[in-house]
């Protein structure tokens, strides 16, 4: 899974869950090419993609390198934000992140719908063979997490994987393995390992 690349929205600290809002950066494009750039070491099968903007544009720079169309998951969306929507975040603590885990603000979706969402991604792409990658957003990539570690709430505060990091996750008959977390490159034994799990 990927997180997109940095977006106005990060750059400005404003929620944005609304499909069209908050593009790239010229820094979002250029850590989306590195990605690529990374993801095309190997042998991709599938990209999806969330349907908001930022992801869609991570995306479409992956595709072009890798060669393989990315296609639109509705799973795969951002935490829809509620009246959160287009506010500026100010200070460190709380956030929307902060209270979504805390508990479920009126109007913004609960994390436990993300999970749901998350997990029904997570167990079909699980079914497929070769290596899925998926661009998608930090609620998602937290759900993950919780999903594979069983943790839940305030312990996941420290997860908050980089703009175009890549987590590689490994789904079995016994369940998820992540092997690697907000990775800037793939290192070598994460490569051989991915290319053996996706004979």
């Amino acid at each position: 899974m990927v997180r997109h690349g940095e977006s106005t929205a990060n750059t400005n600290r404003v929620c944005v869950s609304s499909t069209e809002g908050a593009p790239l950066t010229t820094v979002g494009r250029r850590e989306a090419r590195i990605t690529a750039s990374e993801l095309n070491k190997l042998k991709i099968s599938a990209l999806y993609t969330s349907p908001v903007l930022r992801a869609r544009q991570t995306a479409q720079i992956i595709s072009n390198v890798v060669r393989v169309p990315a296609l639109v998951d509705e799973r795969l969306h951002e935490c829809t934000m509620g009246p959160f929507e287009g506010k500026r975040l100010s200070g460190r603590f709380p956030d929307i992140e902060t209270m979504r885990l805390i508990r479920d603000p009126k109007g913004v979706e609960p994390f436990r719908s993300i999970m749901k969402r998350t997990e029904d991604f997570s167990m079909w792409a699980g079914r497929k063979r070769g290596v899925i990658v998926a661009v998608t957003h930090l609620s998602v990539l937290q759900s993950v997490v919780s999903m594979t570690l069983g943790l839940r709430g305030p312990v996941l505060f420290g997860v908050k994987p980089l703009p175009a990091s890549m987590t590689v996750l490994h789904a079995s008959k016994n369940g998820y393995k992540i092997l690697g977390l907000g990775l800037p490159f793939l290192p070598p034994e994460v490569k051989r390992q991915i290319r053996r799990w996706a004979r």
